[in-house]
């Protein structure tokens, strides 16, 4: 299979259907029967045209008449577009990712094809396991708690925290203290007003600086990073050298990426999007193993379903 656009390549034969899909969104189930077929197309495309020809796909495709009828969806459009860089949040694309009912009025503010569209896209395995992350994370807390009642939680870059009201250690009295490091001022009002409790502390500014030079507590019980991807592999090896040595004996680090060979991966990256490091969950333990902290203790799996997003939980010696 050639990604080369002539007559006879895979590019040329995708274009072709995508001409045919243009029409196929306007009938009843549409939107499902597009998007089953365009996203393992793409997936499979990209892993035979390789980083060199794949360029050229994503520009084929970005002037084609269904990429522009795609952008209809909320999800699409706020995934495609470059959007904040760095570290920051985008609590747009993460609440349409998660479904929470923030994102309501920009879903209905789609034309009827975009609501169609934004039904499948959300079914994507890269949103899939945005939800089951935020389970997985509330479960850590809510283990966190059992282990030690009055516990201390740091989240790196949590955004709105959506993780928050699916832990019941955290409604129950079983954190005392959770800390949410983020750097966009946006972020952290928006945290002050919906999550105003007394156990969250809400910290400005950039969060490997702070993590670095002014930590917001010791002996902290867990500290969890759900975006992982955000950060180079510099970044993010400081960030876990510095999170091992804030924890208490047995406390745990959680990291949270993205994965390329997801199945839908190829489809979220047509657009110009943000610039992410994907690591599978071996990158992520040679990320541990880098850091070089001589507090690093066992590294276990936190298992997903569809494997979209990796997850490991470091343990501190």
């Amino acid at each position: 299979m050639t990604a080369g656009l002539d007559g006879g390549g895979a590019t040329a034969d995708l274009l072709r259907h995508c001409d045919a899909w243009v029409l196929t969104l306007d009938e009843p189930l549409g939107a499902q029967a597009v998007l089953t077929a365009l996203v393992p197309a793409l997936h499979g495309l990209r892993a035979a045209a390789g980083s060199r020809d794949w360029p050229a796909v994503r520009a084929a495709m970005a002037g084609h008449p269904l990429a522009l009828r795609l952008l209809q969806d909320p999800l699409i459009a706020r995934a495609w577009r470059r959007g904040p860089q760095g570290v920051a949040s985008d609590t747009a694309l993460a609440d349409l990712l998660l479904r929470h009912p923030a994102s309501t009025a920009l879903v209905e503010a789609a034309t009827p094809l975009g609501r169609n569209l934004y039904t499948a896209s959300a079914g994507l395995p890269w949103p899939e396991a945005t939800r089951e992350r935020q389970r997985i994370v509330a479960r850590l807390v809510d283990a966190t708690a059992e282990r030690r009642h009055g516990a201390t939680v740091l989240a790196v870059n949590p955004g709105l925290m959506r993780e928050a009201p699916l832990s019941s250690a955290a409604s129950g009295g079983g954190i005392a203290r959770w800390f949410a490091l983020e750097a966009d001022p946006a972020v952290l009002a928006a945290l002050h007003t919906q999550i105003p409790l007394p156990w969250l502390h809400p910290i400005q500014g950039h969060p490997l600086e702070a993590l670095e030079r002014e930590p917001p507590a010791a002996n902290i019980d867990l500290i969890y990073q759900k975006t992982l991807e955000l950060w180079d592999d510099d970044a993010a090896q400081r960030l876990i050298a510095a999170a091992l040595g804030l924890l208490r004996p047995g406390g745990r680090l959680v990291l949270c990426n993205r994965v390329a060979e997801a199945g839908d991966d190829a489809f979220w990256a047509l657009g110009t999007g943000r610039l992410r490091t994907m690591r599978d969950e071996a990158r992520l333990r040679l990320l541990v193993a880098r850091a070089g902290s001589r507090r690093q203790g066992a590294v276990h799996t936190a298992r997903t379903m569809n494997g979209a997003i990796a997850a490991i939980v470091v343990e501190a010696g």
